[in-house]
């Protein structure tokens, strides 16, 4: 319970987060570049930079899918590509 909410303290309105989109049984290893719009008690929303969609996020998936660190999401990927 305690480390859900440190994530979220960590995370503001309006920063910019990278989500790693692996659908590996379509071959899809995209890179988004996300701002973050609302927040909530458990998730979060935030919109893509270039077609304006909106996504939502549970908080548990920081650092595992969506990454504050563009070069964490790059390194997921390969990660993830690595293992076709």
């Amino acid at each position: 319970e305690e480390n859900k909410h440190m994530e979220h303290e960590n995370i503001k309105t309006g920063q910019i987060m990278y989500w790693a989109r692996v659908l590996p049984k379509i071959d899809t290893y995209d890179l988004y570049e996300l701002k973050v719009r609302t927040l909530y008690d458990t998730y979060f929303v935030a919109v893509d930079k270039r077609s304006k969609q909106s996504y939502i996020f549970p908080y548990k998936d920081i650092n595992k899918t969506i990454f504050i660190k563009r070069e964490e999401a790059l390194n997921c990927i390969k990660s993830e590509e690595s293992k076709r």
